[in-house]
């Protein structure tokens, strides 16, 4: 089994996610995983009147 990508988590890594500060996919346990999908995240979001897509606005 492989541990958790996170700084010094011995956790089994369970979920992927792609980490927009280092650029590249991270094998990491669930509570981790949020933790990096969160970075960066835009301070409001927005959903597009036509498609129904999401969009950041900071």
């Amino acid at each position: 089994m492989t541990r958790c990508e996170y700084a010094q988590c011995r956790r089994t890594g369970c979920v992927w996610v792609w980490d927009r500060r280092e650029k590249r996919l991270r094998l990491c346990c669930a509570e981790h995983a949020e933790l990096i999908v969160m970075a960066d995240w835009p301070e409001y979001d927005v959903n597009c009147p036509k498609c129904g897509c999401l969009f950041g606005v900071n």
